[in-house]
């Protein structure tokens, strides 16, 4: 991490304009705090992506606090055409003249203005070089819903006088040991944790309960949609729980998630509830959007 950070900053004099994206659901948790150190002074642009996976009404709060900081920020979404403007606003941001040093692969200079550089920076699987695909119209940057897809730095020309610096996802330095219970859980639930790196169970959990908490009904409306969908009843045992009915809230997500195991065939061995693949299923479908639209802080 600190490599790619010492990278990033010693490009700070190359580029006319630093990009940052954050996705949406984990406008918090999902900025790197040591960028706000090396990025100071420079002209940026804070963009919200997957923003169609967010609670719109938290997008709009995040958007007026974040503007009041005196941050220029945009919301986008995979489902809106959204590159054009973009980049209009990035080039306006970015104004005239720029860093005269070249760029390895940037190829020979044409006379005239030097291109604009626009670098683009976040924590894994913001959607950075999906960004930078929909600003080209094509796909030039690798993409994945797996974070780290990025391992090095991708100069990509995204049209004539535009280059754009793909980086490699930069945790913050809390979220390194992945340790759940202090937050890392937000990270999890929308992919921005390698897999290996946390338990399954334990993310789950503790996403279901904040569902719970902060989204009631929302999981019986998501398990209703999936049990019509898959042509089967409901969860057994009942509808799955909106309110808590134990006073320990880990209790309380167990418990859901025993229930979604059941209504969605998770079955282990002996017709146990199989709570791994149900976590698995959990995290997945939140990933997609599949239980509604929702901000986890």
């Amino acid at each position: 991490m600190k490599r790619a950070l010492r990278s990033i900053e010693e490009m700070m004099d190359l580029v006319d304009l630093v990009v940052e994206t954050v996705d949406a659901r984990i406008p918090k948790s999902g900025r790197n705090p040591l960028l706000f150190r090396i990025l100071k002074g420079k002209t940026r642009v804070l963009v919200l992506t997957k923003s169609n996976l967010a609670d719109p009404n938290a997008t709009r709060v995040w958007m007026r606090r974040f503007r009041e900081q005196g941050e220029n920020v945009l919301a986008v979404s995979v489902l809106e055409g959204f590159g054009g403007r973009l980049l209009e606003s990035a080039l306006g941001m970015a104004g005239g003249g720029g860093a005269r040093v070249g760029l390895r692969g940037e190829g020979p200079r044409s006379r005239g203005d030097p291109p604009k550089r626009i670098m683009v920076v976040g924590i894994p699987n913001s959607g950075k070089s999906t960004l930078i695909n929909a600003i080209a119209g094509k796909r030039l940057a690798r993409t994945g819903k797996r974070p780290g897809i990025t391992r090095g730095y991708q100069l990509v020309k995204v049209e004539d006088g535009v280059l754009v610096l793909d980086t490699p996802g930069v945790l913050p330095i809390p979220w390194l040991d992945c340790d759940l219970s202090k937050g890392a859980w937000r990270l999890a639930a929308v992919g921005a944790l390698e897999e290996g790196r946390y338990d399954h169970e334990e993310a789950a959990m503790l996403l279901l309960d904040y569902l719970l908490l902060r989204y009631p009904g929302i999981l019986g409306d998501y398990s209703q949609r999936q049990n019509t969908q898959n042509g089967r009843g409901p969860a057994p045992g009942g509808p799955l729980p909106d309110e808590p009915t134990q006073e320990d809230p880990l209790l309380r997500a167990r418990e859901t998630l025993t229930a979604i195991a059941g209504a969605r065939g998770c079955i282990g061995a002996g017709g146990s509830p199989d709570l791994f693949r149900a976590s698995s299923l959990v995290l997945r479908e939140f990933r997609d959007g599949k239980m509604g639209r929702v901000t986890l802080e």
